[in-house]
């Protein structure tokens, strides 16, 4: 997009946004919304009326498209507001009837602004990690039958398989920077798609409500207190898998390594919840978490390629995942062994073998 075209695509969020303040009782803008960087799906907006600071969210239409997607929200909504009374949970902020509000076809949310930031993962230290130990062992505690979730099931139930293939000839014929590193490992992709597959089903039927998404851009620290925000993905899934991912995002390091030391952190934190079953088999579970890297990869990849969208914006941050992802898969699979190991080991005795990374 022309940089004409991105202050006429600003100008129209802005003028939207002011609509919405004034539908909602918010009271006139004092100058124009902010956007803050950082989000990957959505657009986010600072802005201040008469009556406060707020944080807006317009959300990504290609997504709001979906037959399930306004359902979606309203549900991950309703359990980030049970949650703030537990955690420190931002919700979105019931005003004018509902949480979802259509603005000449873009839809927006409206939050309380949110003091602090997201930390690097060069800034994370093993205190930021036991913290979110404990306020997942927090959210798992929660009773799922007060959520009222008819008929969903666990993220993890096996998906329709992707398309590697089909991927591939996209990127090729388009040219796309991605494509060579995804005809190294097309055959890969459908091979550790298939053991993410029989993991899950070899795992206990077991199910947690929870964010699912808890990574570091997730929490906002200020003053050491963590904001947990972006609850969009809320919802049910297995306790150990959501625990083992949430793990790994906050005990990665700038260079991509897994630091023993946060991790421990980060599982001690977690154990002192009650919630981490002694001797658990964690090879499996870590096997499953490919399927959130491989669902998350080839939306991407179609987002790259351009399918349901024409946004220059959209293609870009497309495949920039894209490209990142492919490597996060590999990463992951190469590191399953050692990890299964120290997390086995953890389980047991409540503490890790020596060593500092796991590559």
């Amino acid at each position: 997009m022309s940089r004409q075209g991105e202050a006429m695509s600003d100008n129209r969020y802005h003028l939207q946004i002011a609509k919405l303040c004034e539908r909602l009782g918010l009271g006139p803008l004092a100058g124009n919304p902010a956007e803050r960087s950082g989000g990957l799906l959505h657009r986010t907006f600072a802005l201040t009326t008469a009556s406060g600071n707020y944080a807006v969210k317009a959300l990504n239409p290609v997504v709001m498209s979906r037959p399930a997607a306004k359902a979606n929200f309203l549900r991950s909504e309703r359990i980030a507001a049970r949650m703030e009374a537990r955690i420190p949970a931002m919700a979105a902020k019931s005003l004018g009837g509902g949480v979802l509000h259509d603005v000449q076809g873009q839809w927006y949310m409206v939050f309380d602004w949110v003091e602090g930031r997201a930390c690097s993962p060069g800034e994370i230290n093993e205190g930021h990690c036991a913290r979110i130990g404990g306020i997942l062992a927090e959210i798992h505690r929660m009773d799922v039958a007060g959520f009222e979730l008819p008929g969903e099931q666990p993220t993890g139930e096996p998906p329709a398989p992707a398309d590697w293939l089909g991927l591939l000839a996209k990127g090729l014929d388009g040219g796309f920077v991605w494509a060579p590193r995804l005809q190294e490992l097309a055959e890969r992709l459908y091979a550790w798609e298939a053991l993410a597959n029989r993991s899950a089903a070899a795992l206990a039927p077991e199910a947690v409500v929870s964010h699912r998404d808890l990574g570091p851009k997730n929490a906002m620290w200020h003053h050491g207190r963590p904001g947990l925000i972006d609850w969009e993905a809320a919802g049910l899934i297995h306790p150990l898998l959501d625990t083992a991912e949430t793990a790994l995002y906050w005990a990665e390091d700038a260079a991509g390594l897994i630091d023993r030391d946060k991790l421990g952190a980060f599982m001690s934190g977690y154990a002192r919840g009650g919630r981490l079953p002694r001797h658990a088999e964690w090879r499996p579970v870590l096997e499953h978490g490919f399927l959130g890297k491989l669902g998350w990869l080839a939306y991407n990849l179609e987002r790259s390629a351009g399918s349901g969208t024409a946004a220059a914006d959209e293609r870009r941050i497309g495949t920039e995942q894209a490209v990142a992802t492919l490597e996060a898969v590999v990463r992951h699979a190469e590191r399953i062994d050692a990890l299964a190991q120290w997390l086995e080991a953890f389980g047991s005795e409540q503490d890790g073998p020596d060593a500092k990374t796991i590559v």
